[in-house]
């Protein structure tokens, strides 16, 4: 009995060594090819392991590693985390653009300045730390980096901002202050979540299977301005500018509406701290020397190109939330509930379009891995090749 044992990398399972055994039986016919009596198939550092006889695979057959039930519900569970965590940071990052005509009119020392560099705070730190944030991502476990310099800041973030608005009677420079600090953390986190997509994909879900996984966390955060868009208005008024003391009224809105925010963000991060996975296979550590590296050969991979595509497209409807929508149609009469209906509108046909896309991306590089995994064997001499 001859025998003859391949090991190669194998996707979706990167730095998992997949191993062929294939024992040949002694017999020789020289009218056919070699007999190949049992097929072992191991992933090192999973647990499931298939065995095929000869007489069901055919010369051009391909083998499937089935995930256990262990292995699917770790992905699983990581996946319903990575997108509340998606939702929590993608609804802080907007919470005020619904909103912005109340916050001018309960707060006298705010101006259409304050609010516009309110929200260039925010997106400052893509511009400025967005390779030092890659670099940790890089070097740390995710799971690590997203719990402790992603959730638990964010939870602190909301509930910093809120503290004068519930102890002290004129807020002033120090609410605006608060708000300028907790703006500039959130955009560092949602710097965080976009840079740590592909990674989270890619180890908990391998890149075969990347893309759906990455479209549904994309789909999340845009629940998450459609859930800004919606209770902001729901919450605060419009300002009527005709009801005594209406400046404490809509502060003490402002007030519950944050409060609201304060809640909901901190039950979740308890969640996503205490219970976010870990990858059930070890040794998954990133292969590429360097970030510049990253970078090469991302613009080589059609395929991430094509997903990070997605990312941007995706995008559109925060960065488009995030400009003066509400005080531009206020001028034409537009109410704040109408701007967040047409953003609510503009997020569900984007979230629509992205998931359709991952999943035609997804089905593209299952077609891709399948055609380079097929099992081919042949005679050559005495040996067996694959």
């Amino acid at each position: 009995m001859n025998s003859l044992r391949i090991e190669k990398e194998y996707e979706p399972f990167s730095n998992s060594k997949l191993a062929l055994q294939f024992d040949q039986s002694d017999e020789k016919d020289t009218e056919s090819t070699p007999l190949l009596t049992n097929i072992s198939v191991e992933v090192e550092g999973y647990h499931s392991i298939e065995r095929l006889d000869s007489d069901s695979l055919s010369e051009s057959d391909s083998i499937e590693v089935q995930l256990t039930s262990s292995e699917s519900s770790n992905q699983k569970k990581a996946l319903v985390l990575f997108a509340l965590f998606s939702f929590i940071q993608s609804s802080a990052f907007v919470d005020w653009n619904p909103i912005e005509n109340s916050v001018l009119s309960a707060f006298k020392s705010w101006t259409e300045t304050t609010v516009s560099w309110q929200a260039n705070v925010a997106i400052l730190p893509s511009i400025l730390l967005q390779w030092p944030l890659c670099w940790i991502l890089q070097k740390f476990k995710l799971s690590t980096v997203i719990k402790f310099m992603g959730v638990l800041p964010l939870c602190l973030a909301t509930i910093a901002r809120l503290l004068p608005l519930l102890a002290l009677e004129n807020p002033g420079e120090v609410f605006k202050t608060l708000v300028f600090i907790s703006s500039f953390s959130i955009g560092v986190i949602g710097v965080i979540f976009y840079s740590s997509l592909s990674k989270f994909s890619s180890i908990y879900f391998g890149s075969a299977a990347m893309t759906l996984p990455t479209g549904i966390a994309m789909l999340f955060s845009n629940i998450g301005i459609v859930f800004s868009s919606v209770i902001g208005p729901y919450i605060v008024e419009d300002p009527s500018f005709s009801i005594p003391d209406e400046e404490k009224i809509l502060q003490a809105e402002i007030r519950n509406y944050l409060l609201l925010y304060a809640v909901i963000i901190g039950t979740l991060s308890i969640v996503i701290i205490f219970t976010f996975p870990d990858p059930i296979y070890v040794g998954q550590v990133n292969q590429s020397p360097s970030i510049g590296d990253n970078i090469y050969k991302i613009m080589k991979n059609k395929d991430v190109t094509l997903l990070l595509s997605t990312y941007a497209l995706s995008s559109v409807p925060i960065y488009w939330s995030s400009t003066f929508l509400p005080i531009y149609f206020e001028r034409y009469h537009f109410g704040q509930e109408i701007v967040g209906g047409l953003m609510s509108a503009s997020v569900v046909i984007s979230g629509f379009i992205t998931v359709v896309t991952t999943k035609l991306v997804d089905s593209r590089k299952v077609e891709i891995r399948n055609s380079e995994h097929t099992i081919e064997y042949k005679r050559v001499n005495n040996g067996t090749t694959l």
